[in-house]
């Protein structure tokens, strides 16, 4: 398994730990009554920032957290960038468990909550985050 994989599966975990609401990985359902629910996305970007000439590296793992809530009112949209906030803190205060042979250097928040999309039925929220672990 890449090591990509290998974060992304502990940063998925974690967030399922974290969220009271359902989580997904790279998918939001399109049904009303499966909302709201949290997305967990990869983002682009370079993986490794500091190669080692023991095969050790330091790496980045972008990645964005997704909401999506049915489309009420103002109130609830306000609701939903609060939420957001508060896993997003959360998520980067929270416990990422690397596998062995990882070790986590830091976790941020890149972005505020902001809505990315909306339609009749629901809105998406999203936040970014950079993990920045150390291989070998």
């Amino acid at each position: 398994m890449s090591d990509v994989v290998l974060v992304a599966s502990s940063v998925y975990a974690a967030v399922k730990v974290l969220s009271p609401l359902h989580c997904e990985f790279e998918s939001l359902p399109a049904s009303r009554e499966a909302l709201p629910c949290v997305s967990v996305q990869p983002l682009t970007g370079e993986p490794v920032a500091k190669r080692y000439k023991d095969g050790g590296y330091v790496g980045n793992y972008r990645f964005a957290l997704y909401l999506r809530q049915a489309a009420e009112d103002n109130a609830a949209r306000l609701d939903a960038a609060k939420a957001l906030a508060g896993l997003a803190k959360a998520v980067e205060d929270g416990p990422v468990v690397l596998p062995e042979g990882f070790s986590l250097w830091g976790m941020r928040q890149d972005t505020l909550p902001v809505r990315v999309a909306a339609d009749a039925a629901y809105d998406d929220w999203q936040t970014t985050f950079t993990l920045t672990f150390k291989k070998g």
